[in-house]
């Protein structure tokens, strides 16, 4: 009788070790920059994170939906984004957690119409990105972390982000440099565990940067 309490005793401490293990509550996103062999790099590079959320103000600050409408909503949203497509793959196509992992980029024209509003006619920053449209985000405890991580700039070749386990915000992630062209990619880029490994050694994943395009030279006039 003893030898079994024991045995299951230690068989639910087992569990709850692997469980607790896999908790990090918060960690060190860190994504490396790749630039073109041979070239100049550029003195600094800016970035910026954009909300790429259902636009629903009332959804974050009085949550009435369940997990799994939410978590639906928003995998259709991102689909439908990115492909056209209502229908997602699966609810987290969009999210790159592994080390090394390549994210979706979005086409420039596309990230510049979601965050600039821009139409045939010009551009409609009142159809753009507001951070205010999101706000509900960002008001909680939880979230607090969005705030001082909107935008900022590098000049050693690495963004870093805090991460907080659990959040699955969608981000449109925008990069420029002098030189190069602007690029976009989504993720859940503050969200997520990134531990380093069993020799302490940071995991880290990798953007490559594009040389800017020169500009055709406008025909001679006759």
């Amino acid at each position: 009788m003893w030898k079994k309490i024991i045995v299951a005793v230690i068989i639910a401490f087992s569990l709850f070790s692997k469980i607790n293990a896999q908790n990090c509550g918060g960690s060190t996103r860190t994504i490396e920059l790749e630039f073109p062999a041979g070239v100049e790099k550029p003195p600094a590079v800016y970035y910026q994170l954009y909300y790429l959320m259902p636009k629903r103000v009332d959804r974050y600050l009085d949550v009435k939906d369940s997990w799994d409408k939410r978590r639906d909503d928003q995998a259709s949203f991102l689909s439908k984004f990115l492909y056209d497509n209502p229908k997602p793959p699966n609810y987290y196509f969009w999210e790159q957690l592994k080390p090394g992992g390549e994210f979706i980029e979005v086409p420039k024209e596309k990230a510049l119409k979601y965050v600039l509003g821009r139409t045939d006619g010009g551009i409609d920053f009142n159809k753009g990105h507001r951070y205010r449209d999101f706000e509900g985000l960002f008001i909680n405890d939880l979230r607090q972390t969005h705030i001082t991580q909107f935008k900022g700039q590098t000049c050693d070749r690495t963004i870093v982000f805090q991460t907080t386990e659990g959040d699955g915000t969608s981000f449109l992630l925008g990069i420029r440099a002098e030189g190069y062209e602007p690029q976009f990619f989504v993720s859940n880029f503050l969200g997520g565990c990134f531990l380093p490994d069993i020799k302490g050694v940071q995991n880290t994943q990798l953007i490559k940067l594009r040389l800017e395009k020169p500009k055709s030279a406008a025909a001679p006039k006759k």
